[in-house]
């Protein structure tokens, strides 16, 4: 703002984006900090791990639940009930199936019911 004097007037709008801009920072930092901030999607979505669970994290901060069906439970619903964590994130953890694979399989049509909805 010293630097360029037609900025003056809008001091009161930059100071308050800054300062937003800070608390988002501060956010990511809560998080593990901006690189890790910015690796989400290797997070988000379905994730097979070693032992063929599938951990399923969304991020939907307005939803009031978020359910799963598809192909792997012959679309019936309400299906599986992902669990509400911080920051707008939602989290389901599959266990293998029977087969020890994972329950999802690869090609598997699903989708996600957002507060119960079937549309969208």
């Amino acid at each position: 703002l010293e630097r360029d004097p037609l900025m003056k007037e809008h001091e009161k709008e930059v100071r308050k984006r800054y300062g937003d801009y800070q608390d988002c920072l501060a956010r990511m930092g809560q998080e593990g900090g901006i690189e890790k901030f910015s690796m989400g999607y290797k997070l988000f979505g379905p994730q097979v791990e070693s032992d063929n669970t599938i951990r399923w994290l969304e991020w939907a901060p307005a939803a009031s639940g978020l359910n799963l069906i598809g192909d792997f439970n012959q679309w019936s619903k309400p299906g599986l009930q992902f669990r509400k964590l911080e920051f707008g994130r939602w989290e389901l953890v599959i266990g293998p199936g029977d087969d020890g694979q994972p329950l999802v399989k690869h090609g598997d049509k699903v989708k996600i019911l957002v507060n119960g909805e079937d549309r969208i």
